[in-house]
């Protein structure tokens, strides 16, 4: 299938249409690349090579997984299915969780941390450790895109506000409201369910691929296209009644794609 693509002015003058007429509820679908870090070494969770950095730590002799790599094909999105796929056959699926909770940990200041955590190994965090992190928003430090979403989703609520879809593992898009003195709910899903059960007072983010603490977290092709009836169809409902945003996001092969075929903005970062 062919796709037009327009430019970024195109885009905002879509939006501002589309807020002005009142046509539709505008929402957002945002992937990785928005929680990249800003320059080099900064905050923020990392990329594909980072994140294969990580795993590649969690070996003491990483050449078998740095020749298993090398054998596959070298694009982003092989190296790293395939990276995460060696771990987990080695080490199973608490040493993926372990490698998403290392990346997120980038995005924190170690030096503001409170002092009861500020010397936890993130390997060893526990959920309420990391839940206690997230009350602490001094402690994290967005990239831009990060920031500027959440300042947009706060003062302009009523259009961009009421819902967020990501792939994302991080809590960085909630940290961003609540830095901007919004409030915001989540759902987080790693297997079947509804989108729409959960409500509260605030933007509804919704975690599709799992989340960075307590839940684990999907990157493989069998965990990504596993069967997922009920949340196929509370995005089909999410979608169709909406202008869909996609940011960051670059197509993987999992239910979110195939449910949005079709989606008629997309911007990337």
């Amino acid at each position: 299938m062919d796709y037009d693509f327009y430019t970024s002015n195109d885009l905002i003058d879509r939006l501002c249409h589309t807020a002005n007429e009142q046509e539709k509820q505008i929402i957002f679908l945002v992937g990785s690349a928005l929680c990249f870090p800003d320059n080099p070494g900064g905050f923020g969770v990392p990329d594909v090579s980072g994140i294969i950095e990580l795993i590649s730590n969690e070996f003491d002799d990483p050449s078998e997984f740095r020749k298993q790599l090398g054998s596959k094909k070298n694009d982003g999105k092989t190296q790293y299915q395939e990276a995460f796929r060696f771990l987990h056959a080695k080490k199973g699926q608490s040493a993926l969780n372990r490698v998403i909770r290392a990346a997120v940990w980038q995005s924190l200041d170690t030096a503001l941390m409170p002092r009861s955590v500020s010397n936890v190994d993130p390997s060893t965090a526990s959920p309420e450790i990391c839940n206690a992190l997230e009350e602490h928003l001094d402690c994290w430090r967005l990239p831009k895109a990060v920031s500027d979403i959440g300042q947009l989703l706060v003062n302009c609520e009523d259009t961009f506000g009421k819902t967020v879809i990501t792939t994302n593992f991080d809590p960085l898009i909630e940290i961003s409201i609540r830095n901007h003195g919004g409030s915001c709910f989540r759902t987080i899903l790693h297997s079947d369910g509804e989108l729409g059960k959960t409500h509260a007072q605030g933007t509804h983010i919704l975690h599709l691929h799992g989340y960075w603490q307590g839940h684990d977290t999907l990157h493989m092709p069998q965990q990504l296209m596993q069967a997922r009836p009920k949340l196929r169809k509370s995005l089909s409902r999410i979608i169709e009644d909406s202008t869909l945003v996609v940011i960051g996001f670059g197509g993987w092969d999992d239910i979110t794609t195939v449910r949005l075929t079709g989606a008629c903005c997309h911007a990337t970062r």
